[in-house]
């Protein structure tokens, strides 16, 4: 098991997943297993959604490689496999075909990788994550309210996607994903923290605190997660400007 966290590990571990797979299992729930989606019926969609975000994790780690002084060999063939694996047009089969691209060997050369290339960032622990999806649930029944103003329920439906997509994206492609929703928040928060900004004559301002209020404990708690695990030079800077942002947001 590799050391370092990072794209080429995230790419093992899902390696390692599909090995340990059933031959006979259909490809469709051996990848809705591995991406942890919910029991009941499998939607093709949220796979290829995933499928997708494998393969931006596979440029990422070809990037890096490219840009060192190791030979090709150890990583294009590893990341050609785990393409194959991981196409859309390959999840409608059984797990016997996907498997087939996941060799000891691929696995061996994307362990490799992982521990050539740096250590990105810690593992966000399992109650930080509980933690988040707690803060989108409480978002998702405030947009459940019926006196919530139309707009404040458009805004909040919009934080709750930008959160929920990170988390569904983080166990492929790592913490950088909260950076990013964080980075993408912090305008839409800057504008409802303005007091100067106009508001609709029917809007009630202890609805529009409140929604404040909330989406502040949000966003200040992914940036704090942020702030623990991630340890690449890029990462720093992103959260850097992340938390900053929120910070002047609610000082």
């Amino acid at each position: 098991m590799p050391k370092h966290i990072n794209s080429a590990s995230r790419l093992f571990t899902i390696s390692e997943k599909i090995a340990a797979s059933r031959d006979e299992a259909p490809a469709l729930e051996v990848w809705a297993g591995i991406f942890g989606l919910p029991v009941g019926p499998v939607s093709p969609v949220d796979v290829c959604r995933r499928l997708i975000w494998i393969n931006e994790e596979i440029d990422e780690m070809v990037a890096q490689m490219s840009a060192t002084d190791f030979s090709e060999h150890l990583y294009l063939k590893p990341a050609e496999r785990m393409r194959n694996a991981s196409s859309p047009t390959a999840m409608n089969g059984r797990a016997q075909g996907i498997k087939a691209h996941c060799s000891e060997s691929v696995r061996s050369g994307l362990e490799y990788c992982a521990e050539m290339l740096p250590d990105e960032e810690d593992r966000v622990s399992p109650e930080d994550i509980m933690a988040l999806e707690n803060l989108v649930a409480e978002l998702k029944a405030m947009v459940a309210e019926a006196d919530l103003p139309e707009h404040l329920r458009h805004l909040v439906q919009r934080h709750i996607d930008l959160l929920q997509g990170a988390l569904d994206a983080l166990p492929i492609k790592g913490v950088k994903v909260l950076i990013e929703a964080a980075l993408a928040a912090s305008g839409q928060l800057g504008y409802l923290a303005d007091d100067t900004n106009p508001e609709p004559s029917n809007v009630d301002t202890d609805q529009r605190q409140k929604v404040l209020a909330i989406l502040k404990r949000t966003w200040t708690t992914v940036a704090k997660t942020i702030d623990v695990a991630a340890k690449a030079q890029k990462a720093y800077a992103l959260c850097y400007a992340a938390y900053k942002a929120i910070e002047h947001i609610f000082p």
